[in-house]
């Protein structure tokens, strides 16, 4: 094993300089340790950082598995990790309280990185070029403030990367072409205002993606072409105002997903022929008026998709559905 400055390679092997670094602040004073996990879900061969624990001392890692340290006294300490680190799991110990960098180029995954870190606060620093997946990464941390960063281009799957994270505010940056799953992406984050951005045609699955983002104002101009799984991605985002677009021709799920969104105006557009579930899809939405849309003949759960409406039946839709 040999080092070099700024890199780190297998003896024998030319060094690799890798570029940025993830660094945060733990605080010791009830856990005197820090554990997290290394991943390998893509069978990386490849694994190869430098842990500095910000106590003077250094460890070289190269293989996945749970990573620990234990501290001879409490305190505040800045963990600095550069080198190449494919995935990054959750740090298990909840005694994180800043983030400092988090920009590391090797990174393609964070899951579940920092995740209910309770004492967490501050803003969220620029995030890695190379990011694919940053499932959970954040989910729960309710003390982070400040607007949510840029987001990677490379992004696919975003579930629950942002949920909870009530502290965060301003608008929703754009959403990158190439996310897939937004599920529970933004879910909670109440303090988060303006438009919501276009969703990328990629998007599959919306599920909860927005869910009680009351300060939320208003919906996309349109849906994503592949769009499937809807089901409660605005439910109770109360601020929501003007008309709903039109609905992708490959929604199978729909249930709740406008549930409590009494600011949104105007008819209901026409429900895809792929809709299956569509339970309490526009309820309590109290400014929807006119004629329903004509029930489709594969939606076999609808009960009280109108309920709480000024929707009138066109003559399609037992009496069940409000």
């Amino acid at each position: 094993i040999t080092s070099c400055e700024g890199g780190y390679a297998l003896s024998g092997n030319a060094c690799k300089k890798d570029s940025g670094a993830i660094k945060f602040v733990i605080n010791t004073r009830v856990v005197k340790s820090l554990s997290f996990n290394v991943r390998n879900t893509t069978n990386a061969t490849n694994i190869n950082f430098n842990i500095n624990w910000g106590d003077g001392t250094q460890e070289n890692i190269f293989s996945s598995g749970k990573v620990s340290h234990t501290y001879a006294s409490s305190g505040k300490y800045t963990i600095t990790i550069e080198g190449n680190l494919p995935e990054m799991g959750e740090i298990t110990t909840k005694n994180v309280v800043e983030l400092k960098q988090l920009n590391l180029s090797t990174v393609k995954i964070f899951y579940n990185t920092f995740s209910y870190q309770a004492n967490l606060t501050g803003t969220i620093p620029a995030l890695p070029a190379s990011l694919i997946s940053g499932y959970g990464m954040f989910s729960g941390c309710s003390g982070l403030t400040g607007k949510i960063p840029a987001l990677p281009d490379s992004l696919k799957m975003g579930t629950f990367m942002f949920s909870g994270c009530s502290g965060l505010t301003g608008t929703i940056p754009a959403l990158p072409d190439s996310l897939t799953d937004g599920l529970y992406m933004f879910n909670f984050c109440r303090s988060l205002t303006g438009t919501i951005p276009e969703l990328p045609d990629s998007l599959e699955d919306g599920s909860y993606m927005f869910a009680y983002c009351s300060g939320l104002t208003k919906l996309p101009s349109h849906f994503s072409t592949n769009l499937k799984y809807g089901s409660e991605m605005f439910a109770d985002c109360s601020g929501l105002t003007g008309t709903i677009p039109a609905l992708p021709d490959s929604m199978t799920h729909g249930w709740n997903m406008f549930e409590g969104c009494s600011g949104l105006t105007g008819k209901i557009p026409s429900l895809p022929d792929s809709l299956t579930s569509g339970t309490y899809m526009f309820a309590g939405c109290s400014g929807l008026t006119g004629k329903s849309p004509k029930k489709p003949s594969g939606l076999t759960s609808y009960r009280d998709i109108f309920r709480g409406t000024k929707v009138t039946n066109d003559g399609s839709w037992p009496s069940d559905a409000w």
